[in-house]
């Protein structure tokens, strides 16, 4: 490598580490302003966080084992680290969620970092690319769920996809079906679109399957059932209070006062989000 090209290397490797250090302080700024408001089901979820670290009992309740954890490897990743955390003294799942939370948002800084570089896009892409993710309200509304791991997976899978490496996105397509099964619809239409995954699909799906597999197995021989139960009383449901569906869903939150800015700016911003995609691809 010449002088020069060293020099380049050595001054982007700053620039990134400035970057993922400021993407970190304001991934933390922002979870310590949402701790304090976060919803019924999140604290579902750090329940079975708890007795997951504690005692190693998949249940939200100590007495019962069940499998109604819509996203196992959200129960997983957020255990793992409030058992880590417990070095510290006591039991404390909420700054495990902080930690899953800003790591969620770092992952996909790197993968929007990724996918800049492999379509050469302007450095200004990737930058509002991780703030609409980080500061979207719609998403911090479920902080505490799966939402920021969905979030960094896509981006990743997106990311892999664009550099043509179909054995790590086949990696990260395992996850994402831990994380939620339903997001097999994302990978399916990334790899068929994408020629680089599309021509290797088989390696890519073997590997997704080699990732995923281990805990449907898990899930089918020791809960009785491969997927969540919730997962199938959401998917069969159709419609909430008999009335709205994912939809119509936006329709009924504008018509909540205390939700309609937050769904005005959620919408926007996707709605920028698909004019900037054929503003690039024409």
């Amino acid at each position: 490598m010449s002088t020069e090209a060293a020099v380049g290397e050595s001054a982007r490797s700053r620039w990134r580490l400035v970057w993922f250090l400021a993407v970190a302080i304001c991934a933390i700024g922002v979870f310590l302003a949402v701790k304090d408001s976060l919803i019924d089901d999140a604290y579902i979820t750090l329940a079975y966080v708890r007795n997951v670290a504690e005692n190693l009992h998949w249940g939200m309740i100590p007495q019962e084992i069940s499998n109604s954890a819509t996203s196992p490897l959200n129960v997983l990743l957020l255990a793992a680290v409030t058992a880590a955390l417990r070095v510290a003294g006591g039991i404390h799942p909420v700054w495990a969620l902080g930690v899953v939370f800003v790591g969620s948002i770092l992952v996909a800084a790197a993968g929007w970092a990724k996918i800049g570089r492999a379509l050469r896009l302007s450095w200004w892409a990737p930058v509002v690319g991780t703030i609409v993710v980080l500061v979207d309200p719609f998403v911090l509304s479920a902080t505490g769920l799966e939402v920021h791991l969905m979030a960094a997976a896509m981006i990743m899978l997106v990311a892999l996809a664009a550099e043509g490496r179909p054995v790590w996105f086949g990696v990260v397509a395992g996850l994402a079906l831990v994380i939620r099964l339903d997001l097999v619809i994302f990978v399916v239409v990334i790899a068929a679109f994408v020629s680089a995954i599309r021509r290797r699909l088989g390696i890519a799906a073997l590997v997704a399957v080699l990732v995923s597999a281990p805990w449907y197995v898990f899930s089918w021989f020791y809960f009785g059932s491969a997927i969540p139960d919730t997962f199938a009383i959401k998917t069969l449901a159709g419609a909430f209070n008999d009335t709205w569906t994912y939809v119509d869903g936006p329709l009924w939150y504008l018509e909540m006062a205390d939700a309609r800015v937050a769904t005005i700016i959620s919408f926007t911003l996707a709605g920028v989000g698909v004019l900037a995609l054929i503003g690039w691809t024409i």
